[in-house]
């Protein structure tokens, strides 16, 4: 069981999603107001989406995972910034505010 305050649960009045696979804790601000950190159930069995990996060309925003596997693992997790994200950002000259732009 994860801590769940994605769209969907916030919508149903759901604090808790099942699954099988991983839970995750994302880290983005969408600079709209909205709280930059959103909590779910990932339902795949090959979690890509825990490698954390932007695409070398896309511009913009890159959120910050971090994923775990045991009960409620989620609920009180934050996702840093990977290790080579603050040399990348500066070679790249894409730094700001501790975001990949």
């Amino acid at each position: 069981m994860c801590e769940c305050t994605t769209t969907d649960c916030v919508e149903n009045n759901v604090k808790h999603c099942n699954t099988t696979s991983m839970c995750f804790s994302q880290y983005l601000d969408r600079h709209d107001g909205t709280h930059p950190v959103v909590r779910g159930c990932i339902k795949s069995k090959t979690p890509l989406l825990c490698e954390n990996r932007k695409p070398a060309s896309l511009r913009g925003d890159w959120p910050f995972l971090l994923c775990c596997s045991t009960n409620l693992c989620n609920r009180d997790a934050v996702p840093t910034a990977p290790p080579w994200f603050a040399d990348n950002a500066k070679e790249n000259g894409t730094e700001e505010e501790g975001f990949i732009r």
